[in-house]
């Protein structure tokens, strides 16, 4: 089959969009590509048509499990062969995912970028016939961009891995410094560059004064019918705006960093699947969310950037349909965001205060700590001190910059647990001869925090402690969440 066969066959169409046929025909040709292509523009097909042509697997590099699990999906639907890296308790273990990989004629394979930092990882999949390597949202590789991953500055090593496979780096928006960083770090000096108008003619941009934003937002969604996107600045204003829109006779719930990985999966879905009309989110509802049929985005406040403005927005009329973008706006928004872009500045007071909290969290004396190691959970350090994520990774950056220590990515498998029963009903439960039983007793006796907030730990480090298999301790784990006794979930911690 040819392109336009391979089209109309796995997608339906009878033409590409503007420069997918063009890039397409580069990668064939065995040319590097860095295509920057409005949100909508068709950015995966670029790489998901080449996997159906060539002999061998695509290899797919994105920031988020959600868009990998959702490719996926979708592919598999159209009878296209293909798999992402996964992490979750009962997934197969990874060495059996990367048997997969090389042996299981796979078209596509999806991973995260935080696996190059694992040399196992990186020695196995060099095992892997990959006729393509395609980077989605390539702008996370540079910090002058709007959504910056250091997982991503690993990524050079695929040019020394597949030294003849032709490379493709892909995003929607990227200024000059952005694009030349992705070509640098990426090796990609002679790649092509194709780049889309990022006009969005189907798209219909409008700023409102109002004093009433929650108000205001009600009269849009009343007036504008279908799905939509409200973006808002804090985690507070997305559950107040959501609970709002509710009593306001509105399917709507939020969408923040704050969430279980298991409850932000669970109200995506039901957002994709249109169950939820209206998500309230901030700007961690982002990167990888693909829904074609969204019809209005509105943003509550000034967003940071015209960058994150115009990828936001870029979410609505993705199946080029018309579709709205309201700004809503009053005199004190501009005061409020430059406040903010201030309030995230580290002053010397947040260098003392972060290294004192640094020592007391890892139990480091004066004149210690030289050539150790210690392990750092970052979210449990900011949340047990009460500090601002975002400024305290640039006093950590500031202080490796000084020779203070340096910093390491790490991909331990941590997880996040919650107490849900009332103290009675895990009292009556203590009384079971049983594994979660057990492990539930040690856990209130190793943490004072258990009951009143949420713990993390490592899984590795409780089994050894308690000389049980990493099996047993999960199938534990989701006894107790069986019982309604606590919630857990798994994740890859990295600075």
């Amino acid at each position: 089959m040819d392109k336009l066969e391979v089209l109309k066959k796995f997608w339906g169409f009878d033409q590409f969009r503007p420069n997918q046929e063009e890039i397409i025909n580069s990668l064939l040709s065995g040319e590097d590509v860095l295509g920057i292509l409005p949100t909508g523009g068709g950015k995966s097909l670029c790489y998901q048509l080449p996997a159906i042509l060539n002999e061998g697997s695509v290899l797919v590099v994105s920031p988020l499990i959600a868009l990998m699990e959702d490719q996926v999906k979708q592919l598999e639907q159209q009878e296209i062969k293909a798999m992402y890296f996964e992490s979750h308790p009962k997934s197969l273990p990874i060495q059996q995912q990367l048997d997969n990989s090389i042996h299981g004629n796979f078209k596509l394979i999806y991973t995260a970028p935080e696996r190059f930092l694992n040399p196992n990882f990186v020695q196995r999949l060099a095992q892997a016939n990959i006729s393509l390597i395609a980077i989605d949202e390539a702008h996370c590789i540079s910090e002058w961009g709007h959504d910056f991953r250091p997982a991503y500055r690993e990524l050079g090593i695929l040019r020394s891995l597949f030294p003849n496979i032709p490379l493709l780096a892909l995003t929607a928006s990227a200024t000059p410094e952005v694009v030349k960083d992705i070509q640098t770090l990426l090796g990609l000096q002679k790649a092509t560059l194709f780049q889309s108008s990022f006009e969005r003619p189907n798209i219909a941009y409008q700023i409102w004064h109002t004093e009433d934003k929650f108000n205001t937002v009600v009269q849009l969604l009343n007036h504008h019918k279908g799905t939509s996107i409200v973006y808002c600045n804090t985690r507070k204003q997305t559950e107040d705006l959501a609970q709002f829109l509710k009593q306001s006779g509105h399917q709507a719930d939020y969408f923040h960093g704050g969430l279980l990985a298991e409850n932000k999966k669970q109200r995506l879905a039901a957002w994709q699947q249109g169950k939820i009309r209206h998500m309230v989110a901030t700007t961690a509802f982002g990167m990888g969310i693909d829904k074609a049929d969204v019809r209005t985005v509105i943003h509550l406040q000034l967003p940071e950037s015209i960058e994150n403005y115009y990828q936001e927005t870029g979410r609505a009329g993705r199946d080029q349909k018309p579709a709205s973008s309201f700004l809503l706006f009053h005199s004190g928004d501009a005061k409020e965001l430059k406040s903010q872009f201030l309030d995230k500045i580290p002053q010397q007071q947040d260098l003392e205060g972060t290294y004192k909290d640094l020592c007391n969290f890892l139990q480091i004396a004066y004149g210690e700590g030289k050539d150790v190691f210690f392990s750092l959970d970052l979210e449990r350090f900011c949340k047990r001190y009460e500090k601002n994520l975002s400024k305290t990774r640039q006093v950590l950056q500031l202080f490796e910059q000084a020779g203070v220590f340096s910093l390491t990515s790490s991909q331990e498998q941590q997880m996040r647990l919650r107490i849900t029963a009332p103290t009675d009903y895990i009292t009556s439960y203590l009384n079971q001869s049983s594994t979660a039983a057990m492990v539930l007793e040690y856990l209130m006796r190793q943490s004072a925090h258990f009951i009143s907030e949420t713990i993390f730990l490592s899984p590795k480090k409780l089994s050894q402690a308690m000389k049980l298999s990493n099996r047993s301790l999960m199938l534990a784990f989701e006894d107790l969440q069986q019982q309604n006794i606590l919630t857990y979930s798994v994740y890859e911690s990295h600075l």
